[in-house]
This record gives structure tokens, sequence and C-alpha cells, in this order.
């Protein structure tokens, strides 16, 4: 579970080889969103942007949960400490990740509010009526952002969708 920490600690590339070294998913919070591509398969969710983000996923089925750059005003501890945790400064996941050795590749279980969130997404994604589904503005500031635009908003409505549906591809 990774939060805004890992940004502005500069720990992203750690928090990647982390992933890949010991063959895990990661979640971010609202305030990493984009530390991993949306198609990597490191990439579980953005979470914490509404009330059962934490619990569907998957947290509280984890043998432990490793949580880095945790912001307390985004994610509070009562609200993802839903099995063991360990509490990581982002300047520990290298060394971490070195203690983890390269692991076998195998696929990773994707949590359901992985598939929930790729449900109502997708399905605005080919609605060209108007008005026009959040999911497909989105789509679009995506878009811009892999051509190395900067998408900002307010919070809201229009930053809950931004936050919940923008496809990242980078930070």
């Amino acid at each position: 579970l990774a939060g805004p920490g890992v940004i502005s600690d500069r720990a992203v590339p750690s928090l990647h080889d982390l992933a890949v070294s010991a063959g895990i998913g990661v979640l971010n919070t609202w305030g990493a969103k984009g530390v991993f591509d949306w198609r990597s398969q490191h990439h579980l969710a953005t979470i914490g942007l509404q009330a059962d983000d934490f619990e569907l996923s998957g947290l509280g089925d984890a043998d432990l949960i490793v949580a880095t750059g945790l912001d307390r005003a985004e994610s509070p501890e009562e609200r993802w400490r839903l099995a063991p945790a360990l509490t990581v400064p982002p300047a520990g996941l290298a060394p971490l990740a070195e203690r983890c050795g390269p692991s076998r590749p195998r696929p990773l279980a994707m949590p359901p509010l992985r598939a929930r969130l790729a449900a109502v997404t997708q399905r605005g994604w080919s609605v060209e009526a108007s008005p026009l589904p959040p999911s497909r503005a989105t789509m679009h500031y995506a878009e811009c952002v892999a051509a190395g635009a900067l998408v900002a908003a307010d919070a809201g409505n229009g930053g809950f969708w931004v936050a919940r549906t923008l496809g990242t591809t980078r930070l």
C-alpha cells in the first residue's frame, strides 16, 4: 500500500523494484496515483476514494500489508490496517527489495475492487452521446497525460472522477 510519500521521497523506482523482486501487487492511494502504469500487473488499484475501497481491495485477506509513504489525512490507519502490517519508510524500499531477491514470475490475483472499477470505467469509454460519462472524459485526459500534459482537478465531483478513473501511464 503506497501513499504520496513514495513520490515526494523519490522512491517510486524502489517501489517498482520491491514489487518485481517480491512478486507482489501494489495498491496506491489517490495521492500516489501513477506510481504504476494502470496496465502493469503490479498495479492493483487506486484506493481510499470510496467507503468500501479498503475492504474491496483485498487488504483484509493479506498475509502482510507493507505500507509506505502513507498520509494519515487520506489513509487513516484504522481504515487500511485490516491485516498484519509492516510500515516501511520510502527510503527503506530499496534495501527491502534487495533482501527479497528475484522471484519467479507468477500471475498476481487482482482484488474485487479492480474488476468493479474496470467495469464502470470501461463501460463509459465507448459512449459518444452527450452527456459524456466521466470515464470517457478521463480517458481523453489520460491520453493527454501520456503525451506529457498535466491534468489537475479541484476536489469535488470532477476531482473524484479524475482520481477514480484516470488511467495513468506516468506520475
